[in-house]
């Protein structure tokens, strides 16, 4: 079964995919082929804009125990979410009551941006693999 969740969330992300349903109409006039190329071309230039704008550091927000696991280790297991601002991140630490916030570079091909999360200070993304360079930011007690 199709998950429209997932459609809904390329939607926001995104924008609406162009209206392919034309496609099933073998009779297309050159003109409409035209429009609907034209729409493809550009949603594509969209989501490449979008691509561009992936953060390159993003704020981690963690407990002082998985601070210390993260250091005993070496790196942060993926998936690792964070914010774009500090202030965002900061924002979360308060509402969730996490203590530490460490700063992890975000590789361009690794990030990615959460459906849900973000805050009037900055947005929520995810990294798809384990962080080994993190440095801490904020700690109200030991990291």
């Amino acid at each position: 079964m199709y998950d429209m969740r997932f459609q809904n969330w390329v939607n926001e992300e995104y924008g609406p995919f162009p209206d392919t349903d034309a496609l099933d109409d073998f009779a297309l006039s050159e003109e409409r082929c035209d429009e609907i190329q034209a729409a493809f071309d550009d949603w594509c230039r969209k989501n490449a804009e979008a691509d561009t704008k992936r953060p390159t550091t993003l704020y981690h927000v963690t407990t002082p125990k998985k601070a210390v696991r993260y250091r005993e280790s070496g790196r942060i297991i993926a998936p690792v979410r964070g914010f774009t601002t500090m202030q965002a991140a900061m924002a979360w630490a308060l509402q969730t009551g996490r203590t530490v916030v460490y700063a992890v570079p975000a590789p361009a091909d690794a990030t990615h941006k959460l459906p849900d999360h973000h805050n009037e200070f900055g947005e929520a993304w995810w990294i798809d693999r384990d962080c080994p360079e993190f440095k801490c930011q904020f700690s109200a007690g030991r990291p």
